[in-house]
């Protein structure tokens, strides 16, 4: 009763400041406890499907966008060429043989930083040169039209330890870009 006598003592000014305070704090606590709610759903474990990927393996097709990867083979090599035309690697060539299916409405041109080889924290390029020496088995920078499939290899070099690992990943991604990634195990 005391508050009400001394708001009705204050003046005009006064009564829409404390009204505007009073709004204002409303709004602070209310905010304050929907963000607590949402906190507290997130915590809350979910029996929703999660957005990540599933990892797919040797001989499985990823999906990546409107592109479909399989991998056909994994071979592990010092040297790539014929007999009389060939390189051989810093460390070890990590040859992969794979299938690219263009779903997409328009043609594709395969780049080889569509792919990245993951080993813990550590990403390797493709190795444009050493893609050279497989004559017309590269993949790379090949136009792939709508509804086509091409078979090819890709060429890593790499530390054996690496080439050799079963953690080892190769991520795919769709376009030049790289809008939509995934990764393929290529443990054996």
């Amino acid at each position: 009763m005391k508050i009400l006598r001394k708001f009705k003592e204050l003046s005009l000014m006064k009564k829409i400041l404390c009204f505007i305070v009073i709004i204002g704090l409303i709004g602070i606590v209310a905010g304050g406890s929907s963000n607590g709610e949402t906190k507290k759903k997130e915590d809350e474990p979910t029996n929703e499907v999660t957005n990540e990927k599933e990892e797919y393996k040797i001989g499985e097709v990823a999906k990546v966008g409107e592109v479909d990867y399989l991998i056909n083979n994994v071979e592990v090599t010092k040297q790539i060429g014929s007999e009389y035309v060939n390189t051989k690697a810093k460390d070890t060539f990590l040859i992969i043989d794979i299938s690219i299916t263009n779903n997409e409405k328009e043609s594709l041109t395969v780049a080889d930083n569509f792919f990245k080889l993951l080993n813990g924290e550590n990403e390797y390029s493709a190795d444009s040169t050493g893609a050279i020496y497989l004559n017309d088995n590269s993949i790379i920078f090949k136009e792939l039209n709508p509804g086509v499939t091409l078979q090819g290899k890709i060429v890593f070099d790499v530390p054996e330890s690496v080439a050799m690992a079963n953690e080892t990943k190769l991520q795919v991604q769709t376009g030049i870009w790289g809008s939509e990634k995934d990764v393929i195990s290529l443990s054996r």
